[in-house]
């Protein structure tokens, strides 16, 4: 008799088991007749992403749009994130990595978190956007910039970053805290360039002229300048035209540093993204980084970002000055990288907030 129940009843769950497979298909059959996408539950990528939500959430609609694969996104600091993925190892869920710097994807690839991206994303791109091994891209870039009140600061009163550091600014520059990741790329570059001594100065004046004017984000450094609460912010560029966007009429100006002769030239940080090598659907992440530098993918970061495509073919938005117009500083991303323990450790001896 137990063996006849048994029996029954193993019966009775595999026809249960059909039938829910049957509803499932006629529920999915339902959806892509209505024009509802259909997503494979096999083909969600998981992305731990280190840039805010508002960066990466129109990307990551147009790409589940157009491949009809979900997103499932987790949000925080990049080094943070990374220090995660170096706990979880193989554990980990996660098959794209975003970071708002590539230092800390540099840093991924020196622990062997990174797999290779596939050739055929990579020939978008030039070389100095990637890493050597070809374990992680960049998919924008923006320049570090001073903002200014115009009502408070006169075209022409500061030309370079690094005059920034000028006693004569003293209580009147605005910056993000030192460990945001744009703020080290920026210095990184700084020091690839000028040396150890040159950067440890900028840090000290930067301290001096910006004590109680450091702020958490970029956004209310550019707010608070248009405000006139102090004259002078230290920011990435699409901060100050995303604020014209939504206030045209506010009393700020942009300036692009040191273009003039003799100058470093202005500087450049990148966002970027890595498959890792734990990724459970590296395909769907492959095909998610081809999307990134992809024409559709670079049109969302310079329209809706106004950030600078790393992909030539794609031209940055209209309000943004043309990027062959600008004198860019003479540091590539590999220089950078390397100056980048460096830098956090005069930061560290600075003292920087």
């Amino acid at each position: 008799m137990p063996d006849r129940r048994a029996a029954h009843f193993a019966r009775e769950t595999a026809a249960a088991r059909r039938g829910a497979l049957l509803r499932g298909l006629i529920a999915l059959t339902l959806l892509a007749l209505i024009g509802w996408p259909v997503i494979a539950l096999s083909q969600t990528l998981t992305v731990y992403s280190g840039r805010g939500e508002r960066f990466t959430k129109p990307v990551l609609e147009a790409f589940t749009k157009q491949t009809g694969i979900a997103v499932q996104v987790q949000t925080g600091a990049s080094g943070a994130l990374l220090a995660k993925l170096r706990v979880e190892g193989e554990r980990s869920p996660a098959d794209v990595f975003i970071t708002n710097y590539v230092g800390v994807l540099q840093e991924a690839r020196r622990h062997g978190l990174l797999a290779p991206v596939t050739a055929p994303t990579l020939i978008q791109i030039a070389p100095e956007f990637r890493a050597v091994d070809d374990t992680w891209l960049a998919f924008s870039a923006r320049l570090r910039v001073i903002v200014y009140n115009t009502g408070m600061i006169q075209p022409g009163a500061i030309t370079s970053l690094l005059e920034l550091a000028d006693p004569k600014w003293q209580d009147q520059v605005g910056t993000v805290t030192s460990g945001n990741q744009s703020f080290i790329g920026g210095l990184s570059a700084i020091y690839a360039l000028q040396g150890e001594a040159a950067t440890e100065a900028f840090l000290r004046g930067l301290k001096a002229n910006s004590e109680g004017r450091v702020l958490p984000k970029h956004t209310p450094v550019v707010s608070a300048v248009a405000a006139g609460q102090f004259p002078l912010g230290y920011v990435n560029h699409y901060y100050y035209y995303r604020h014209k966007a939504k206030e045209p009429e506010a009393p700020l100006n942009i300036l692009i540093p040191d273009q003039q002769d003799g100058q470093m030239g202005a500087v450049v940080t990148v966002a970027g993204a890595a498959v890792l090598k734990a990724a459970k659907n590296p395909a769907a992440a492959q095909e998610f980084m081809a999307f990134l530098i992809s024409p559709a993918g670079q049109q969302i970061f310079a329209a809706v970002n106004y950030e600078y495509p790393v992909n030539s073919r794609v031209p940055a938005h209209e309000a943004v000055v043309p990027r062959d117009r600008i004198k860019i500083a003479p540091v590539n991303l590999s220089m950078a990288h390397a100056s980048r323990d460096k830098a956090i450790g005069l930061i560290d001896k600075v003292g920087l907030d």
